[in-house]
């Protein structure tokens, strides 16, 4: 049975396939056997961004040089070898064609390698072409070697040999990037017109069968029937004899090779191509690329130096005191080219990414950091170098850790003062809680600088035979104020500091309070010194401090009449109190009094005061002459300033109020009188007339 008929892929179209490559050569095989050298290249290492390019089929060796970590990789695979169309002898009549070359591939990629890392490099060379029956096309060299085209039979041409593989292997010979080889045409055959050989098949492509009117060899596959890995590329099969037919074309060679393709057993028909070989990328690669290169193969490679730096810290002190920093020493170091002394500067972070820092890397490499005031505890500083980016050499960044400790400064309590005249004028103590820097800089003789420190925080407690009297908050300036009120007597107090986050407590100290009560002065006032028995007075005490004082006299007063009556305390209110005496007897009374004290205020005695009491005098009566003519009117005489009352009537005399004290008998009698008086006035003008009738 006739092979069916397959239409052939031009070159063009071949090429046409930039991104359709197939899968990247299996994993976990064994690596290509080495191929010797033939050169050795070694590039002095350079600032700027270089280009290498590799045409030597043998290798060459090159050593990644110092800042060298990422290399981009360029590889070509070489196409295979075909033919092109076949004339009748003498004119431009195309009776059949050979077979043309499949494409070889064209792989980039990103490759991370080490300084001083020793690399092989591969070019290749096309397969050879098509020819007549008994010379077909050698494998093209390289890495790996295509394979050869296959013989022809009579009038049919031989096959075209398969394209070398381009490749970069490390100095194991483990490949890292190969650009494998296409493969090669199949010659014609010449039985009848238009008796094609097959195509080659590009990298990673299988090869075409031969078309036409005739049928052909079987083509290749692009990993196909090969032998062990890293073998050549295999050798197209040769037609059969007598058959007049092509040759079949050399499999490309690749990390899997391509597989030749079997001539014509059919008598006049072309064979078949030879099929691509599989690439291969090394999976930590990237940046990858695929794609199809029409002819020979080679290798360039990119590179940027980058140059390594080391950073170290030392602390010139560690601990160190809050207050009293020390400095830092951070070292720089070119560890790719060491006769290169790094620019630039290191700044210093904390962990949570706060710059603190920065200083200038100088000429010897090092950048000295002046202290860095930093709160008591442990603090993890992260020191990162810098480059410039205007440098000749362009230098990695690297950092260096440390971790810093500060512990708390200590504290005293000095300046104290106390001030307790009165029990009632609280006792003012004052102080201040300073930072013990002189102790710190002796016990770290070392430290590059005393800057001041923040001023302690928190408070003083007070205490007494360990009870807790108060506490007095500090201020701004680490002073504090308390005022206490105490009780008589004096008293050791003890002032203590507990410290804060980077101030370590003060040792306690002791102050003497010193205080006695005050001595007050005592005012007697009573509402009046003169009244009439039967009258009742107030008297007003008012309580004083001898000076302006925060606190009034408290507690009670007792009044005393004539050292005998004892009437009961009355408590004071904001240091007064009024006390109404009951009705006192006629005489001159004395009115002392006592005060009780209080906490604050010793016990004392008033001025005595003297009330006297009136007795109440009776109102008189004039009486008439014997004889004497009645007067028309009567007057009742009343003691000088006295006022007389009896239900709505008032009658007031010349020597005071003295009515409302006579008895009921008194007024009925001066009433009485009153009427006598006016029966016996005169009844007519004429003349007087009393009880003894009318005179003569």
């Amino acid at each position: 049975m006739r092979s069916p008929s397959v239409r052939r892929k031009p070159l063009a179209a071949q090429l046409s396939i930039f991104l359709l490559a197939g899968a990247v050569g299996a994993l976990g095989l064994s690596a290509p056997p080495a191929q010797a050298a033939s050169t050795a290249a070694f590039v002095v290492p350079d600032p700027t961004p270089t280009k290498l390019n590799f045409a030597n089929v043998n290798g060459d060796t090159w050593i990644v040089p110092a800042g060298v970590r990422s290399i981009d990789v360029r590889a070509w695979g070489s196409a295979g070898g075909g033919g092109g169309p076949i004339n009748i002898p003498g004119t431009g009549f195309v009776v059949s064609n050979d077979g043309p070359g499949g494409a070889g591939a064209d792989i980039r990629a990103t490759l991370q390698v080490t300084p001083g890392q020793t690399l092989k490099i591969y070019a290749s060379i096309p397969g050879g072409g098509t020819g007549s029956r008994h010379n077909p096309g050698g494998g093209g060299l390289g890495f790996i070697r295509g394979g050869s085209g296959g013989t022809g039979s009579l009038a049919g041409s031989a096959g075209g040999g398969g394209g070398g593989a381009s490749a970069v292997v490390n100095g194991q010979g483990t490949p890292l990037v190969v650009a494998a080889g296409g493969g090669g045409g199949a010659g014609h055959g010449a039985a009848f017109v238009n008796c094609n050989g097959g195509a080659g098949g590009a990298a990673n492509q299988n090869g075409q069968s031969a078309d036409g009117w005739c049928a052909g060899g079987a083509p290749g596959a692009d990993a196909g029937v090969v032998g062990p890995n890293g073998a050549s590329g295999t050798s197209g099969g040769g037609a059969g004899s007598s058959s007049s037919g092509g040759g079949g074309g050399g499999g490309g060679a690749g990390w899997l090779s391509g597989s030749g393709a079997l001539g014509s057993r059919v008598g006049g028909a072309g064979g078949g191509g030879g099929g691509g070989g599989s690439s291969y990328v090394d999976p930590t690669a990237s940046n990858v690329i695929k794609g199809y290169n029409a002819g020979s193969g080679s290798v360039s490679i990119w590179y940027t130096p980058d140059y390594a730096t080391t950073t170290s810290v030392v602390a010139t002190t560690n601990p160190s005191v809050f207050g009293t920093p020390g400095g830092y020493v951070a070292t720089v170091v070119n560890s790719d080219l060491g006769s290169v002394v790094p620019s630039g500067e290191v700044a210093v972070t904390d962990n949570t990414g706060l710059e603190l820092a920065t200083a200038p890397v100088d000429a010897a490499g090092t950048a000295n950091i002046s202290a860095i005031d930093l709160p008591a505890g442990s603090h993890d500083l992260t020191f990162s170098y810098r480059p410039r980016g205007t440098d000749t050499y362009r230098l990695q960044s690297s950092t260096a850790s440390l971790t810093q400790l500060v512990q708390p400064l200590s504290t005293r309590i000095v300046n104290t003062t106390v001030s307790a005249e009165l029990l009632s004028k609280p006792a003012t103590i004052t102080g201040t809680v300073s930072a013990d820097m002189a102790a710190a800089i002796a016990k770290h003789a070392t430290a590059s600088s005393a800057s001041s420190p923040a001023v302690p925080t928190g408070h003083v407690t007070l205490s007494l035979n360990g009870n807790v009297l108060g506490t007095a908050p500090l201020d701004s300036q680490g002073d504090f104020t308390t005022g206490i009120p105490w009780v008589e007597g004096n008293r050791n107090v003890q002032l203590s500091y507990d410290g804060d986050t980077n101030f370590r407590p003060a040792e306690p100290v002791t102050v003497q309070v010193n205080a006695a009560r005050a001595r007050p002065t005592v005012l007697l006032a009573p509402s009046s010194t003169s009244l009439f028995e039967g009258r009742t007075v107030d008297v007003w005490v008012n309580i004083t401090a001898s000076s302006s004082l925060p606190v009034q006299p408290g507690g009670s007063i007792i009044l005393t009449v004539d050292d005998q009556v004892h009437l009961p305390a009355v408590t004071l209110v904001s240091g007064s109190a009024t006390v109404t005496l009951p009705a006192l007897s006629t005489g001159t009374h004395e009115i002392k009094v006592d005060y009780s004290g209080d906490t604050y205020f010793l016990p004392a005695s008033g001025t005595p005061a003297s009330v006297a009491v009136i007795a109440p005098v009776a109102p008189t009566v004039p009486a008439a002459a014997p004889g004497a003519p009645s007067s028309a009117s009567s007057t009742v005489v009343l003691p000088a300033a006295s006022t007389a009352a009896f239900g709505n009537l008032a009658y007031t005399g010349s020597n005071g109020p003295v009515f409302a004290e006579l008895a009921l008998g008194a007024v009925a009698a001066l009433i009485l009188g009153l009427f006598f008086r006016l029966w016996s006035r005169p009844r007519n003008i004429g003349g007087p007339r009393g009880p003894q009738g009318r005179n003569g």
